[in-house]
């Protein structure tokens, strides 16, 4: 006899049953009639879950799902910590007694933990390393921000991550230096997992490979202001996310990356599996990269799809050196709805789709709905396929809005193509919501994957979907 034991955080069924989580370690099933229990650790905080059983005997005989129950859990409070630029290590780390450095604090602090920084400039970084025993824990988040209401400067050092869970770094400016997740070898590559890096400041020249590193599972980075004052080279970007599953990419600006804005590429390299999956990227305003496009997916030295389920919506894409979107080797199932492309180089195309450069594999599956691509004057396309259909394949293209007209597309055809002046308010200063009569206006699609626009207005505002990234209103 044996219990199968599996939750979710929504509601569980016969058909949803395979895609619940399974729980590890249950109980021998006990003489019918006994009470028994379980503890399940590692849930998210102040998050429902809903958990059911199935047994089996020895043949196996396999029941029907038991009745499903549910509960919430609940927040652990943790203690808070303060860091001064006057503070001593010596102190307690108490608010009237802070301590100097934001090593320190994070050696002496743990999961539920709060660490503030106090005004002033810090010369000097951390690494935060769970194999260390940093950082947080079971849903329990180890959070490392300014006090409110007062600037905490981060200059020329960085904030690593490393092997971590449930750490969140939040409104921080970092003056030439950044933040991010990384790999780390230990018996294995291990990843941080459940990070947040929220509304953060990072500006200064371009470092190198990136400003905000992202691997891992189940990471957030959101709200934060990435400014790039020169420097650099073409394998340096704004975002750089890699190995991992689950991350979202969410209404960050980016100026000025010496690449991509937001770079989804990794390869299948020195113990990492090079895969990236299910990563949404949405509400970003990418402008202004010197060398390369806003966005890119791609994954290198594979015939495997490393980089699928891709999502892309809601961004604004405007005056990047080459094209405003770019996919290639080794993607599968790309998304790309209601982004508005503005203008990106003199020559450059709003979207590309091809496997280039030698790489190995292909691309299987773009779906391009709802976009809104202007190229101006540019010599360029509205979206190109560049390769070969033998190895770019499933492309779907419907209710893209192209301006100036008509469409210019190559390798690829619109099944229901939107023609019309945009009427953006002023794309000179880069408001790129629309006036009245804009073409733009309830032509659209109905995506249930698209519910809202960028400042999360309800999709539809009027009669039908807008198209790009903002609804009029």
């Amino acid at each position: 006899m044996s219990y199968d034991i599996r939750y979710s955080t929504s509601t569980i069924s016969d058909t949803t049953w395979g895609s619940a989580t399974k729980v590890t370690g249950e109980p021998k099933p006990a003489v019918a009639g006994i009470p028994q229990s379980m503890t399940v650790t590692g849930l998210a905080p102040e998050t429902t879950y809903y958990f059911a059983i199935k047994t089996s005997d020895e043949m196996p005989n396999i029941s029907d799902i038991s009745n499903i129950s549910s509960n919430s859990t609940q927040i652990i409070e943790g203690s808070a910590y303060y860091v001064s630029p006057d503070g001593s290590d010596s102190n307690d780390g108490s608010v009237d007694s802070p301590w100097a450095t934001i090593q320190y604090a994070s050696d002496n602090s743990g999961p539920g933990d709060t660490v503030y920084l106090r005004e002033g400039t810090y010369v000097q970084g951390a690494s935060i390393r769970g194999d260390h025993g940093q950082g947080g824990a079971n849903g329990q988040f180890w959070t490392l921000e300014a006090y409110p209401g007062e600037e905490a400067v981060i200059k020329d050092n960085s904030v690593k991550i490393y092997m971590t869970e449930y750490v969140r770094v939040k409104g921080l400016t970092f003056e030439n230096g950044s933040v991010g997740l990384n790999s780390y070898i230990k018996d294995g590559w291990t990843f941080p997992s459940h990070t947040e890096i929220l509304d953060n400041k990072i500006t200064g020249p371009q470092l190198r490979y990136n400003m905000i590193g992202v691997i891992g599972d189940d990471n957030l980075v959101e709200g934060n202001t990435i400014i790039i004052t020169g420097g650099g080279d073409s394998l340096d970007h704004g975002i750089y996310v890699m190995s991992g599953s689950r991350n979202i990419i969410r209404n960050n600006y980016i100026s000025g990356s010496k690449g991509y804005g937001i770079h989804i590429y990794d390869e299948v390299k020195q113990g990492r599996s090079g895969q990236i999956r299910d990563v949404v990227v949405e509400g970003n305003i990418l402008t202004g990269s010197a060398l390369s496009a806003g966005i890119i997916v791609a994954t290198g030295n594979s015939n495997d799809p490393l980089a699928k389920n891709i999502t892309i919506r809601n961004n604004i894409i405007y005056s990047n050196a080459t094209r405003g979107i770019s996919v290639r080797s080794n993607s599968q199932n790309v998304y790309i709805y209601n982004n508005t492309i503005y203008r990106n180089g003199e020559d450059g195309d709003g979207i590309r789709i091809a496997v280039c450069c030698g790489s190995l594999g292909s691309i299987n599956g773009v779906t391009m709905k709802n976009n809104l691509i202007d190229i101006g004057s540019s010599t360029g396309y509205h979206i190109k396929v560049g390769t070969s259909v033998s190895v770019v394949s499933n492309l779907v293209l419907e209710k893209n809005l192209y301006w100036p007209g008509p469409p210019a597309l190559k390798s690829i055809t619109d099944i229901s193509p939107v023609a019309g002046n945009p009427l953006f308010v002023s794309p000179g200063t880069a408001d790129f919501h629309f006036q009245f009569g804009s073409a733009a206006i309830d032509k659209g699609l109905t995506l249930t994957d698209v519910t809202t626009d960028r400042e999360g207005i309800t999709r539809p505002n009027g009669a039908a979907y807008d198209i790009g990234a903002y609804e009029y209103h």
